[in-house]
């Protein structure tokens, strides 16, 4: 990069065409091109002085904002509050300080909640093509049935009747079976890991969990689908999925390990269940709600954050101080910590660089 008339480049000391021709005519040679073509008075391995004239630094770094890195920090924050919200439940439950009936309803409660929200807030842009296996795209078969009936009530019983048995029917099946599988399942799970010493349990439960927070995909919630008019494709080439088995897997296998610590098979059942509903589900209503609407992504992470709070201060206020200013930090310190670090990236490229193709797709 030259300044002006100088002769040398200020950050590398390479020099300018004419100098660098005088002084290799001075030295009796031409002029060293880059051309494949003609024999040149050079080695094999000649680097000429002009090799760093093309040097670019930080050509595609693009600077954060804060406030974004903070809207999208709230992820990690809804992850956290989470496996707060896991732990807490299973305490409550060991404790006796939460009745079964109680957390029974609770469960239902967030089950019919996330399955509103997901029909609610479904559009054409975030309608997978890959749909989980236990929430299906009801949301435009239901709204077609409410819009049906002006036609007469015999349409509107045979819309509705035809949308139980294709839509719901199945939802409901696929819900009874992971039900029954956890209820049989549960004498199993309350004895597996009874012989287990009570630290080693604790132990490997909050390794799991660090790990289920370190493997989480944190994509999914912040993945835009193309919407089903633009120009990248139509909505059947749209494939949205929740892909985390590693997270999922060691969140479920902490609930595992916990539950041997519970006094009775319905109370491993709630608790597995518990864990099924916030580590599978409850990442799919999240998705949906953020597409719909950031701020009432931003409502729910901070609802979220004040229910875990009120939880934990009857248990332990230091352990509430606690869980308060890691949520800080992760929301506010960390954005600007890493904001604060970017003035140091030092990204080189250059005429070396490999060729990227840049597939362009013109809009019909």
């Amino acid at each position: 990069m030259f300044v002006l008339d100088e002769s040398n480049c200020s950050s590398c000391g390479a020099k300018r065409a004419s100098s660098r021709k005088r002084t290799e005519e001075e030295n009796g040679k031409p002029p060293w091109r880059k051309i494949l073509w003609e024999k040149q008075p050079y080695e094999d391995n000649h680097v000429d002085k002009t090799f760093l004239i093309g040097l670019r630094q930080n050509v595609n770094v693009v600077p954060y904002d804060y406030w974004t890195v903070v809207m999208d920090s709230a992820v990690v924050t809804q992850q956290i509050t989470i496996v707060a919200l896991f732990l807490l439940g299973f305490f409550y439950t060991y404790s006796q300080l939460l009745a079964l009936p109680v957390l029974s309803a609770v469960e239902l409660a967030l089950l019919v909640f996330g399955y509103l929200v997901r029909v609610a807030t479904e559009t054409p842009a975030t309608r997978p093509r890959a749909r989980s296996a236990l929430v299906a795209p009801t949301g435009r078969a239901t709204r077609a049935v409410l819009k049906s009936s002006w036609g007469g009530p015999y349409r509107m019983v045979s819309r509705v009747s035809r949308t139980l048995w294709q839509v719901w029917v199945p939802v409901l099946w696929k819900m009874l079976l992971v039900v029954f599988g956890v209820l049989i399942l549960s004498p199993v799970l309350l004895t597996l890991t009874a012989p287990i010493s009570t630290d080693t349990i604790t132990t490997l439960t909050v390794l799991t969990l660090v790990i289920h927070l370190a493997t989480f995909d944190y994509s999914y919630e912040h993945f835009k689908p193309p919407s089903a008019t633009s120009s990248l494709g139509s909505e059947n080439d749209i494939n949205v999925t929740y892909t985390g088995p590693i997270s999922l897997n060691a969140a479920i296998f902490a609930s595992v390990l916990l539950t041997s610590r519970l006094s009775s098979i319905y109370h491993v059942f709630a608790v597995v269940y518990l864990a099924i509903e916030l580590f599978a589900l409850f990442p799919i209503m999240r998705y949906h709600l953020m597409m719909y609407s950031n701020k009432l992504s931003l409502v729910l992470t901070w609802s979220m954050f004040l229910i875990v709070t009120m939880l934990i201060v009857p248990l332990s206020k230091p352990l509430a101080i606690i869980y308060v200013l890691s949520v800080l930090f992760v929301t506010f310190v960390c954005p600007y910590w890493l904001k604060w670090v970017q003035q140091y990236k030092n990204e080189i490229s250059g005429p070396w660089d490999e060729a990227v193709p840049v597939r362009r797709i013109p809009r019909l």
